[in-house]
């Protein structure tokens, strides 16, 4: 419960300046409650991604003392491959901001204190890997990417069943995050894609499904030394998280009469035909 508030609490926050409070309440619902964060509440790597939204409030807001005690929270999850994920995308959405070096500089200097508050637990990690087996093993192993029909679980949670039901592990950790949000989305970006494109989250999301589908050029990311010990199942998080503030902004923009639902019902006629023709030997069973 905690870390479900603290996440709604954060992505909230973090929204609510540029959103209307109801796409603020939105992105903070999609990304507390998606499949990603949910599955992954259970485990350590939830402690881990509930940092990211206040991480990226004490960067927007330019609160040093919070930024460097979050910075420390996140390091002392215990989850080096999430932390990787989380500080790619505030560092993204951060330059995506022009900031000016000063911002820059009081930004580093923070994340250093965090870094230093977090140290009698980072000294020990990074003595333990690389005196252990387990990345060195984990090496030895081609990154396992995700097949492109596994987008069908934007669409349809796990529990109607997965892409892949010989190997549930493999889409675990699937990117539903809701229907009404990625129709939101898809319908802002069929109907003004120049704008949309503008949002630095989109990016994020894109650059995140990439990686996950093995896309070049950002597929060979973790072909590098270290960055190849990473599951690429890690990146739904910060796909996810980009997809909790698209929605946000695509609901804005309806708001303002931006575009019309006529775009989010035709998408929803195809997204409807695309999942009943995935699904088809399902319902011919029935």
């Amino acid at each position: 419960v905690l870390r479900t508030a603290l996440a709604a609490g954060g992505t909230f926050a973090f929204a609510r300046p540029p959103c209307a409070m109801e796409a603020a309440a939105l992105a903070a619902v999609t990304y507390a409650f998606s499949y990603t964060f949910v599955f992954a509440i259970g485990f350590p790597i939830g402690d881990a991604i509930t940092w990211l939204p206040p991480l990226l409030w004490a960067v927007d807001t330019a609160r040093p003392a919070w930024l460097a005690l979050f910075t420390a929270l996140e390091l002392l999850s215990g989850q080096p491959e999430v932390s990787v994920v989380v500080a790619g995308t505030v560092g993204v959405w951060m330059l995506a901001q022009k900031p000016s070096l000063k911002t820059l500089f009081k930004t580093a200097l923070a994340v250093a204190v965090g870094v230093f508050l977090a140290l009698p637990q980072i000294l020990p990690l990074l003595r333990y890997v690389s005196l252990g087996a387990a990345s060195r093993i984990r090496a030895e192993y081609n990154p396992e990417f995700f097949s492109v029909h596994t987008l069908i679980e934007f669409l349809t949670p796990q529990f109607f069943g997965t892409s892949e039901p010989q190997r549930s592990w493999g889409s675990g950790s699937g990117g539903y995050f809701g229907l009404l949000p990625v129709l939101l989305i898809a319908a802002w970006i069929a109907s003004r894609p120049k704008h949309a494109a503008r949002d630095p989250f989109l990016w994020i999301f894109l650059g995140s499904l990439a990686i996950v589908y093995r896309i070049p050029p950002l597929s060979f990311l973790l072909e590098l030394p270290y960055l190849r010990t990473i599951f690429v199942s890690k990146f739904w998080i910060s796909a996810t998280f980009a997809g909790a503030m698209l929605a946000a902004a695509a609901l804005d923009e309806y708001r303002r009469r931006s575009f019309s639902l006529v775009w989010a019902a035709g998408l929803t006629v195809l997204c409807s035909g695309w999942a009943f023709w995935a699904f088809r030997d399902f319902f011919v069973a029935l």
